[in-house]
């Protein structure tokens, strides 16, 4: 098979779309691409004036998307960006190393003198964030018109 390799992969690499393909292939198994798709968080970005929204979509645990989320944020504070709302409407689950890559994103921000807000958070989102104490720390919001005028209401205070 091409593409397919025997190696170990470090601990906290994502397989490639390569690697799933190449594990469905010896399972038997045929996905369609769309389905390889679901097993990547994605991070689509969207301005809404001077506020970074990121679209997060997938589960953000170790090896899949805790590391893409540190990087995109990175890159958006390394930028200059100041405002970023996380958009987890489309994020089914978060373990504890996405839940502390999230604390990091924050803390990131707000070292640079930004803030990070969050949207559209799930039930079991919310009951994690509510069982950590974390929902004292994030700003969160159910309406994305809120969390970009938090900015502006915020910087007036």
């Amino acid at each position: 098979m091409r593409g397919c390799h025997s190696r170990a992969t470090a601990p906290r690499r994502r397989l490639s779309e390569a690697a799933l393909h190449c594990v469905a292939t010896l399972a038997g198994v045929k996905l369609a691409a769309a389905q390889y798709l679901e097993f990547f968080m994605q991070i689509e970005e969207r301005n809404v004036g001077d506020v970074k929204v990121l679209d997060l979509k997938g589960k953000i645990t170790l090896g899949e998307g805790d590391e893409l989320l540190k990087d995109k944020v990175n890159s958006l504070v390394n930028q200059g960006s100041k405002k970023i709302i996380l958009n987890l409407a489309d994020v089914p689950y978060i373990d504890s190393a996405g839940l502390g890559e999230i604390v990091r994103t924050y803390t990131t921000v707000s070292r640079q003198g930004g803030s990070l807000k969050l949207l559209n958070l799930t039930k079991r989102i919310t009951d994690l964030l509510s069982i950590t104490k974390l929902l004292t720390v994030f700003e969160t919001f159910e309406s994305e018109n809120d969390a970009v005028r938090s900015f502006s209401a915020s910087a007036k205070v």
